[in-house]
């Protein structure tokens, strides 16, 4: 009766849109001990495998709200890989391994995903943005009900009414050239001689956002096309489409292209972290839009802004504050490549001084904010003299009620100083000076912005350890 369970199974039977049953039922028969997320390691785990993987452990006891369970969800990055890129071991990294409740797993349908699937940072800001989306209506979706947009998807012959051939699949956009807002290969004439289906007739008619389901190539069409499932297509559900819906049209289209919006298809997109194969209707729907009137000004900011001036405008639009711009530079200039379980060619490359500056900044602030912000904390950054390929960030901290004595120099940990150690980190905390001494592999991957909130809360642990009064 007291037996452990151990289970290998897929990643989506816990966290796709449509999985529900599994994770209620198992959360309601067992006691989970702790879930690892193997899905990193998708291509790598087993020779001919590919589907992504959890581990589950679980006792064979009725369950409580309050049934602490961990989980561990590893990258690449952070585990030795052999010659051919497959694993030979697999590092317990204590700064990805996090400590929740059952209660915790249960709370929304999203839990599941948010707390398998998303690092601590980008969890922070989800569930920021879904709490403003929900509290002010700033949905795709909810502009979309507001303004008489619909999105509707393409469908097969038998549906449409259409042949096979006039109907776009997955890659003939790449077949065919475009000119203005039409696609001068595609007979759009040919499809007045055919008898289109009423449900499909006005989706059919033009001047639509054709979005295809792996978002890539998002266009207006203003010519009648066909297309199947592969796409969802945004159009006005009546009237004629004049030059301001036209406008309305282009816009979105450029702001589906965005780095924000691709920074959000990862942070509310179901299995686009998986995958990176598509986006379904929901989650479409589910992403912000930060515009409320047709006439809104931001519509001209996305027309006309570089991907700088629309992720600031988003911001702006939702409160956000230049730490989200930060996170979504970086996300579109290094950790998408973390989608689909690869491995960014940059990971190993040295980190640049913005990078590195950019590390200590959220640092400072995220160990700042777990100390109350009492604390005043100055930060130096750079290379270790003493080990090849190793950085390091010396934080000072100066906490109303703490003496402490005073040092300009490097320390030098004692042997039982207080330490924790992740592939990415080592966290020494030296209580007579108060100062936190990170070292850490001279990569990109080891300086991002999440792994700096990752690593102030380890350093918040180690102190916390040495029995501080911080």
């Amino acid at each position: 009766s007291n037996g452990v369970l151990g289970i290998l199974i897929s990643t989506r039977s816990l966290v796709s849109r449509s999985a529900s049953a599994f994770p209620k039922a198992l959360a309601s028969h067992f006691s989970l001990i702790g879930i690892a997320n193997l899905s990193h390691f998708r291509y790598r785990l087993f020779s001919e495998a590919r589907s992504p993987t959890v581990v589950i452990f679980a006792r064979n006891l009725a369950p409580d709200l309050m049934d602490p369970i961990w989980t561990y969800s590893p990258l690449l990055s952070s585990q030795p890989v052999g010659q051919h890129g497959h694993l030979w071991t697999i590092i317990a990294d204590s700064g990805d391994i996090e400590h929740h409740r059952l209660r915790d797993f249960l709370r929304t349908p999203n839990a599941w995903f948010n707390l398998l699937m998303l690092r601590p940072m980008d969890r922070r800001i989800a569930l920021r943005v879904n709490a403003v989306c929900t509290r002010r209506s700033l949905s795709l979706g909810d502009f979309m009900r507001e303004n008489g947009l619909r999105m509707s998807r393409g469908g097969s012959p038998a549906q449409t009414g259409l042949p096979d051939l006039l109907l776009l699949k997955a890659g003939s956009l790449a077949q065919l050239g475009q000119e203005g807002f039409g696609f001068s290969s595609y007979p759009h004439e040919d499809l007045k001689q055919h008898d289109i289906k009423s449900s499909f007739q006005r989706l059919f008619s033009g001047n639509v956002l054709l979005v295809p389901r792996s978002m890539n190539d998002i266009r207006f069409v203003e010519r009648p096309i066909g297309f199947s499932s592969t796409f969802n297509a945004i159009h006005f559900e009546r009237g004629n489409v004049d030059a301001a819906r036209q406008r309305v049209l282009e816009a979105l289209a450029r702001y589906l292209s965005s780095n924000v919006a691709k920074y959000f298809y990862a942070i509310t997109g179901k299995s686009w972290l998986l995958d990176r194969a598509r986006l379904e209707k929901n989650d479409l729907e589910a992403i912000p839009f930060p515009v409320v009137m047709p006439d809104d000004e931001f519509l001209g900011a996305l027309l006309s802004g570089r991907e700088t001036a629309i992720t600031q405008a988003v911001a702006d639009r939702m409160g956000f504050d230049d730490f989200f711009c930060q996170s979504v530079h970086e996300y579109s200039e290094f950790r998408c490549g973390f989608e689909d379980a690869q491995l960014p060619e940059r990971s190993l490359s040295p980190p640049t001084k913005e990078v590195v500056d950019r590390y200590g900044r959220m640092f400072a602030r995220s160990l700042s904010e777990a100390l109350g912000g009492r604390a005043k904390l100055e930060v130096q950054t750079g290379l270790s003299k003493d080990l090849k390929h190793f950085g390091y960030m010396l934080v000072r901290l100066e906490i109303s009620g703490m003496k402490h004595e005073a040092k300009t120099d490097i320390p030098s940990p004692r042997p039982d100083a207080p330490v924790t150690f992740t592939p990415h980190s080592r966290i020494t905390y030296e209580a007579t000076t108060n100062t936190i001494l990170v070292t850490k592999p001279w990569t990109y991957a080891a300086w991002t912005l999440e792994r700096a909130f990752s690593d102030a809360r380890n350093a918040t642990g180690v102190m916390l350890k040495s029995g501080s009064r911080a």
